[in-house]
């Protein structure tokens, strides 16, 4: 099926299984904050490491690759490494000894820090602890996974450098109006000034909302609701608003197109593994996923999604706590 002829709302998923991934919201309690919670986090990216090595390959990488212009036909561990390279060449400046990987994943990026440019303490926070399990079993030198959020994270001293990939999408709550979204990632950005360095750089990976009508963004934060369940699709100006003052901006790029291919490349693996992944995980979420990330690709495709790669750098002004 070509992506260019799909109908989004026939992607929508009619119901959550009860085996972690695709999950519906929690509501165990009130909410304590905006965004995913804990619980929403875990049972997401703790199904099993080895269900999502099936798909994501040897870089366990959870974001879309980068293919530069001089590689287009780079493999996708080759467009992962080449996505990590980029982030840490625009994060780190000479002499950097502390960085910070928010949300850090499996570790690519932690690897990249500790491995090849040998930055002495590179700590990386998340909310799964399959995850951090999986970081620290790794021994890389200086590099300490930590289970927490970024709201709870308290650093000992300034950091030189820090990288986002994937974190705004899970900071705000789909109830929020924009007003609310866009003081959730005020709250984020004050938090980034409090933790790092005057003039330290902060580079940013995001998915958000592409120039779509509120229809189709509608349908667009429903399927996320089904797969990422707690959690808001910015837009690019609320990101922009909640930095002013804070943080000023240097680079910004739209690579949907990357997004796309990495969707398309996933979906691939996911299908050639189908055997062993319906054996294991059963073939609800198998189809699910199938669904998923066809629907992505589509969505980066025609530009109802945007995957937005910005660096913005630290202002001298104090952020209000």
């Amino acid at each position: 099926m070509s992506v260019a002829n799909i109908d989004l709302d026939s992607y929508l998923i009619p119901s959550a299984p009860d085996h972690g991934g695709v999950v519906a919201p929690d509501q165990s309690h009130k909410r304590s904050r905006p965004g995913a919670s804990e619980t929403e986090i875990q049972r997401h990216y703790d199904i099993g490491n080895d269900f999502y090595r099936r798909w994501l390959g040897e870089t366990m990488a959870y974001s879309a690759a980068l293919w530069s212009p001089d590689r287009p036909d780079a493999t996708l561990e080759e467009a992962q490494r080449n996505k990590v390279k980029y982030h840490v060449d625009q994060a780190l400046s000479r002499g950097a000894r502390r960085v910070l990987d928010c949300g850090c994943g499996w570790g690519a990026i932690l690897e990249e820090l500790s491995q090849v440019r040998r930055v002495p303490e590179c700590t990386g926070i998340t909310l799964s602890s399959a995850q951090v399990d999986w970081i620290a079993a790794q021994d890389w030198p200086g590099v300490q996974p930590r289970l927490e959020s970024w709201q709870s994270h308290e650093p000992a001293e300034s950091y030189d450098a820090i990288i986002a990939c994937g974190v705004l999408e899970h900071a705000a709550d789909p109830t929020q109006t924009a007003d609310e979204r866009i003081a959730t990632y005020r709250h984020f950005f004050e938090r980034c000034h409090r933790w790092s360095r005057c003039g330290a750089r902060v580079s940013l990976q995001f998915i958000a909302h592409g120039a779509i009508g509120e229809a189709a963004r509608a349908r667009v934060a429903s399927l996320t609701q089904q797969i990422f369940p707690g959690t808001a699709i910015p837009r690019l100006q609320e990101v922009l608003c909640a930095a002013e003052d804070l943080f000023h901006v240097a680079v910004v790029h739209n690579h949907a197109r990357d997004y796309a291919r990495t969707c398309h490349i996933w979906r691939a693996r996911l299908r050639e593994n189908e055997r062993d992944v319906v054996g294991r995980w059963g073939s609800e979420l198998y189809a699910q996923y199938c669904k998923y990330l066809m629907a992505c690709e589509a969505g980066f495709t025609m530009n109802n999604l945007a995957l937005y790669r910005m660096t913005v750098v630290r202002n001298r002004a104090k952020a209000a706590m």
